[in-house]
């Protein structure tokens, strides 16, 4: 017989041993897959609470911004209850555990601890941290992990249907250019909301020339004056643009000033609630940065002038912070008088140069003899803006929201609409931003 193969003894086993290395390796990937399920739906429970508390809380601001903060906390712990503890995370200046924070685009998110506060538009929420179990990587000595989410809501970007908004649903002449001066507009159109069947006039030579025209109502001419193009008729009204925008009292409490009246030796003023402003003839009125309340008159003599950066004025009746519910304050810069202070350039009242009492009917007027200038955007929704210009052009770097509209100018005006230069218009609607 042949001799037989020798057995091989040492080869047993080794089926038995790859299984297990394979199982072993097999049960970890299995593990690692539990454990970053356990983590991404941590992570997505958190970011939707998250988005829901910021589109919540945004929903309070501009005006109340305690309950903004309490609205965010609400829905945290709605969401994921116990999220808010009540330690304060929200005010500390760190976001580690958890911040929420307000501010006033186009401005940069504020650092972890400003919180909320009156005018703001924007809510950014950072949750405070979770903390889910893991199943499997205990064995590598990690029971668990922190997860957080962000969320910003705050408004959305709109683009304005208009320079030159004439808000009065159904005033006849509602836009009435007479004379031999019209209005050019650049930047946006012109749209009037009279659906009267004479909502804009002209009866000069004077025109309207505007990148777009509509009105609600109806339009006259009765000479050479032309509008260009020519209007849109039975469009639909436009919302008010700055209906958003709080009121000084809902910003600050501003204090008693009485009347000034402003000779050459008058030193500058500060903000407050003044019944009148009279500068003289002649003379020049320095106004610090702020809010200025008049509840009877701000007139600019004949080559008086208003010099000041950062400056609002704030058109209202003496029963302030009351509304006005008829004629209230007005503003005069007769012939020569110059309006050269400049709004502020950040905050809720950025680029906003007058604002009227949303139901103060009582006039602003703009006069010039000579070339003139204006810088911001003049906000009257119940009030008539006259403007007129003799000898030069009258150029407004505006926004102009009035009830009304009366041009009497022997020459052109000039209406240059720039949003950098200008108060934000009040969005549709607000949304997520981050």
């Amino acid at each position: 017989m042949g001799d037989r193969l020798p057995r091989r003894d040492d080869e047993h086993g080794q089926v038995a041993v790859i299984v297990a290395l394979s199982l072993t390796v097999m049960l970890a990937f299995g593990a690692l897959v539990v454990d970053v399920g356990l983590s991404w739906a941590a992570r997505s429970e958190a970011q939707t609470a998250a988005d829901a508390a910021a589109l919540a809380g945004v929903a309070r601001l501009p005006v109340d911004p305690a309950g903004a903060v309490a609205t965010v906390k609400a829905y945290l712990n709605s969401n994921l209850p116990g999220l808010d503890d009540g330690s304060g995370w929200d005010l500390n200046a760190t976001d580690a555990d958890g911040d929420i924070t307000c501010w006033a685009p186009p401005a940069a998110v504020p650092a972890p601890g400003r919180g909320c506060r009156s005018g703001d538009t924007a809510i950014q929420v950072t949750t405070p941290p979770l903390k889910p179990t893991y199943a499997f990587a205990g064995i590598m000595g990690r029971r668990s992990g922190e997860v957080k989410a962000l969320a910003a809501a705050g408004p959305q970007a709109a683009t304005p249907p208009c320079a030159l908004c004439v808000l009065d649903p159904d005033a006849p002449r509602a836009l009435a250019v007479t004379g031999a001066g019209g209005i050019d507009v650049s930047g946006a159109g012109v749209v009037v909301n009279s659906d009267a069947a004479d909502a804009a006039v002209l009866s000069g030579s004077g025109g309207v020339t505007a990148p777009s025209i509509g009105v609600v109502g109806g339009v006259q001419t009765s000479s050479s004056g032309q509008f260009t193009p020519s209007p849109t008729l039975n469009v639909p009204p436009v919302a008010d643009l700055l209906g958003g925008l709080p009121t000084p009292d809902q910003i600050r409490a501003l204090p008693p000033r009485g009347s000034v009246v402003v000779t050459p030796s008058t030193p500058m003023i500060s903000e407050g609630v003044y019944d009148r402003i009279v500068v003289g003839t002649s003379a020049n009125l320095r106004m610090s940065p702020g809010i200025y309340v008049v509840t009877g008159e701000l007139t600019l003599s004949s080559s008086g002038s208003v010099l000041g950066a950062g400056v609002t004025v704030y058109l209202t009746c003496f029963r302030y912070p009351q509304p006005c519910n008829g004629p209230g304050a007005t503003f005069t810069q007769s012939a020569n008088g110059r309006f050269l202070a400049t709004p502020p350039a950040s905050g809720p009242y950025k680029g906003l140069a007058i604002f009227a009492d949303r139901t103060n009917t009582a006039a602003i007027t703009l006069s010039s003899n000579s070339t003139g200038s204006f810088l911001g955007t003049i906000y009257a929704a119940a009030g008539e803006l006259r403007l007129s210009s003799g000898g030069g052009t009258l150029r407004l770097n505006s926004l102009v929201v009035a009830g009304t509209v009366r041009i009497t100018s022997g020459s052109e005006t000039d209406l240059v609409y720039d949003p950098g230069q200008n108060a934000a218009i009040s969005p549709s609607s607000s949304g997520l931003i981050k």
